[in-house]
């Protein structure tokens, strides 16, 4: 399993290998009759709950596409992990994932260290 973290570091985990740059991610387009509906809902001041949903599975995909790169580069986890969207001529969008894979091995636990 690919740890993840937004962090340049984990904190019970000490890097002992940088990869390099993993990445995914997804483009997703909706039918015109649901970006129609999406732009009435954005013109009263609605919760778009269609697009909302469609960013999180976008999300999810993108999500998962990276974390099946950091696997290919037999990573043990993910670090400064980050997202960007770019819309797409208006009728979909692009969710990027992007970090830097890395290899890791877990901090000796400081209270074993004073006790010995």
């Amino acid at each position: 399993m690919i740890k993840m973290t937004t962090q340049d570091t984990f904190s019970e985990h000490e890097i002992t290998e940088t990869l390099g740059l993993v990445t995914g991610d997804a483009s997703w387009t909706r039918h015109i009759f649901t970006w129609v509906l999406i732009l009435i809902h954005q013109l009263i001041g609605l919760r778009i709950g269609s697009f909302t949903k469609l960013m999180h599975f976008a999300r999810e995909d993108a999500t998962e596409r990276l974390i099946l790169a950091a696997n290919k580069q037999g990573a043990d986890g993910v670090v400064a992990l980050r997202m960007t969207t770019t819309s797409i001529a208006g009728i979909g969008f692009s969710v990027l994932a992007y970090g830097t894979a890395v290899k890791f091995k877990k901090k000796p636990d400081v209270t074993e260290s004073v006790v010995r």
